[in-house]
């Protein structure tokens, strides 16, 4: 490239409802539109100015326009209002704490007009494909095998249920995701349990430290990739 144009864009320059507008038309079917910007209208927004008022609660730092695109493609598959509810929840309460997520699932609900399924603990309420809001229930047995503490089995508490529902869709339709949490805490399982449910999908593992090099990126996608050539070149 010889030559290169930069435009900054300021956050305060940011129309949010014109980032949101365009995000509708290009990922929502047109039957489900007016639903969905009527279920943004009435609580997005709000949670948006919401969090910004707990900024200090943020554990990861993120621009208006990251945060906004969190909570907007959790909103991909969403046909009730209740699934709206927990989905913005999820995706704009992500980058929290846990005790704000709390506070901002309570706010989301509230606007929405909305019970969740256990008032003491609205982060562990979803949706069904029907629209009905339920309790995740814990599925840990103590029932383990030998060969299931070996293979490192993932077991299903109802943090670990919530986790993988926050973060399916974002990997199913290929986003860049950051899992933040104490060592040992089973991001790497979870991972690893969602990526064994696609299909057609190799996972490459880079144990990062402050000596990690691009040629270190470079040498593991070489090793995991196959290069094959088609009629747009080599892919």
């Amino acid at each position: 490239i010889s030559r290169m144009g930069m435009i900054f864009l300021s956050e305060e320059d940011t129309d949010l409802p014109s980032l949101v507008e365009a995000w509708v038309g290009r990922h929502i079917a047109e039957v489900q539109q007016s639903s969905l910007k009527d279920w943004i209208s009435d609580a997005f927004y709000q949670a948006m100015a919401w969090i910004e008022e707990h900024s200090e609660a943020v554990v990861v730092s993120q621009s208006k326009v990251g945060l906004a695109l969190n909570g907007l493609s959790q909103l991909v598959e969403v046909s009730s209002k209740s699934q709206f509810a927990c989905a913005i929840v999820r995706g704009l309460g992500a980058p929290l704490t846990e005790t704000t997520r709390v506070d901002l699932a309570k706010q989301v609900f509230g606007w929405l007009g909305l019970q969740p399924a256990d008032a003491r603990q609205p982060l562990n309420t979803y949706a069904t494909e029907l629209g009905d809001l339920q309790s995740y229930q814990s599925e840990v047995t103590m029932e383990l095998g030998v060969s299931e503490v070996v293979a490192n089995t993932l077991v299903r508490t109802v943090d670990v249920q919530r986790s993988m529902d926050t973060i399916t869709p974002w990997l199913t339709a290929g986003e860049h995701v950051l899992v933040v949490g104490p060592e040992g805490c089973g991001k790497s399982n979870m991972l690893q349990r969602h990526f064994e449910t696609l299909r057609s999908t190799n996972v490459a593992s880079l144990h990062c430290n402050a000596q990690t090099a691009e040629s270190d990126v470079i040498q593991k996608l070489a090793q995991t990739c196959i290069a094959v050539s088609s009629s747009s070149g080599r892919v």
